[in-house]
């Protein structure tokens, strides 16, 4: 009965709705919302998130490719100093130990006898345009006659102490590399787990405090006692003792048959003090007797042993010589002078006052006038040879390395930034893969909604029609319009 009510209060609620018509007033109210605003709302929706899919994936690209070129960047400068690039100080802290072999590969090549003849015409022809004997090119001169080591004394104690710094700095960072991992000793290789010596719970319960023995095994020091309380019997145990190596001063033993342990020899006699115990005399005999007291230093000779090596006649490699910043910016300049001479001379060799100028000169040696644009081309070659061994980037920064701290950190600094920013690329083009993700499960879920949508109106506009056509005698009514392209 009371389904039945029910029943019959909702069919009285539907009549009083479809009365007047007021129900197709709210269908069409449905229909004209979501064709004009709801569904285009939704598509603009779609095509916006799509747009921004499009923009991110460019951006990501974009991110992703700066970071490959920063990537690239990075191991280029790392093979420009000639490091790897995995832990950027301590191999940085490297480079600068191969000084030693690029300033000897420069001397060896200033040692060769084709630069000597180029400095040979230059100390003649300096010599007869200034008309007296000069000393040109003192510290190529110097260098080129060095010998393989020379004497320590040449060095200055600021170069000695600025190349130990850098060979210690070197190896402690070497070092620290090596021991980075702590050795256990082989405990790798044993059961990790702490034996506490407890036995195993049983199965289904909890360990029980009781279940402890009662008697745990006591932690061996391997040592024992050597001192017995008074009274005590004397035990003898087979567990090894600490040997101090001392033994105590004799004295009155209980038991005669227990031999004496040996005495620490002082070196001191006693004297009788007269009250019938010995006292240890601490006076000088000589003293005691009348003496001055007097060392008598006659019976002696002292014998000076030879420490070592004078430091001043210590020898060190040659190449220690352009360490001096100094004498390497000389050296560096008297290349120069040379490079400029020969190419001066080349160039009055190939002009157009040549003759004129062979005539000036011909009252000069036969060494200065005989030299050929040939022989001149190829001083030019040897010189700046020689002068670019240390005139590059290369050794430059390997000399910046070695004597300044601050150039070291800046290049470090510089170093990673690229990394950083690589990374940062990265991370940015992560988060835009992201987003992007986010936009397409957006998308994704807006078009099966706005098929619910369509398929809603498309319901409400066929009741809307049949209510329609009840007015009017059931013809037929169709909706013309936007509503019939929607799909």
């Amino acid at each position: 009965i009371s389904a039945f009510c029910a029943t019959a209060e909702w069919d009285e609620i539907v009549r009083e709705y479809e009365k007047g018509n007021m129900f197709l007033a709210e269908l069409a109210g449905f229909l004209s919302q979501h064709v004009n605003y709801e569904i285009p709302a939704l598509r603009k929706q779609i095509e916006k998130a799509t747009a921004q899919m499009r923009d991110l994936d460019k951006k990501a690209a974009d991110y992703e490719g700066s970071a490959r070129d920063l990537d690239q960047k990075y191991r280029d400068a790392c093979k420009e100093i000639g490091i790897e690039g995995k832990n950027l100080e301590a191999e940085l802290l490297q480079v600068p130990l191969g000084l030693p072999a690029l300033y000897e590969q420069l001397l060896a090549a200033m040692a060769v006898e084709e630069f000597e003849n180029v400095i040979s015409y230059y100390s003649e022809f300096a010599a007869y345009t200034s008309g007296t004997t000069v000393d040109v090119l003192p510290e190529i001169k110097a260098a080129r006659s060095a010998g393989a080591e020379v004497p320590r004394s040449q060095i200055p104690d600021t170069v000695h102490d600025a190349v130990a710094q850098r060979v210690a700095a070197a190896a402690h960072v070497q070092s620290s590399e090596e021991h980075t991992e702590i050795d256990w000793g082989g405990v790798q290789d044993a059961d990790p787990a702490i034996q506490w010596d407890l036995p195993a719970a049983p199965e289904g319960g909890s360990q029980q405090l009781d279940a402890v023995p009662k008697e745990p095994t006591s932690i061996n020091w391997d040592m024992s006692s050597t001192c017995p309380s008074a009274g005590a019997e004397e035990t003898t145990t087979d567990t090894p003792s600490i040997n101090w190596d001392i033994s105590v001063s004799d004295a009155p033993q209980p038991d005669s048959s227990v031999e004496p342990v040996p005495s620490i020899n002082w070196d001191v006699s006693p004297v009788d003090s007269g009250a019938g115990e010995p006292a240890i005399q601490w006076e000088d005999p000589q003293v005691a007797s009348g003496s001055s007291g007097a060392l008598d230093l006659s019976d002696f000779a002292i014998e000076v042993t030879d420490a070592g090596t004078d430091a001043g006649a210590a020898m060190v490699p040659r190449s220690m010589l352009l360490e001096d910043p100094q004498r390497r910016a000389d050296v560096i300049s008297e290349l120069m002078e040379l490079r400029d001479f020969y190419e001066q001379r080349l160039a009055e060799q190939c002009s157009s006052d040549a003759v004129s100028g062979a005539t000036a000169a011909s009252n000069a040696p036969a060494s200065v006038q005989q030299e050929s644009t040939d022989q001149l081309e190829r001083a030019v070659t040897s010189v700046k040879n020689i002068l670019q061994l240390l005139d590059n980037e290369h050794a430059q920064q390997m000399i910046l390395l070695g004597s300044s701290a601050t150039f070291l950190r800046r290049m470090v600094d510089q170093l990673k930034v690229r990394l950083d920013t690589a990374d940062r690329m990265r991370t940015n083009a992560a988060a835009a893969r992201r987003k992007r993700a986010d936009l397409a499960a957006s998308a994704e879920g807006t078009g099966p909604r706005i098929k619910e949508i369509i398929a809603a109106i498309r319901m409400r506009q066929q009741k809307l029609q049949e209510g329609i056509s009840k007015l009017y005698d059931g013809r037929v009514v169709n909706i013309i319009g936007k509503i019939n392209t929607l799909h």
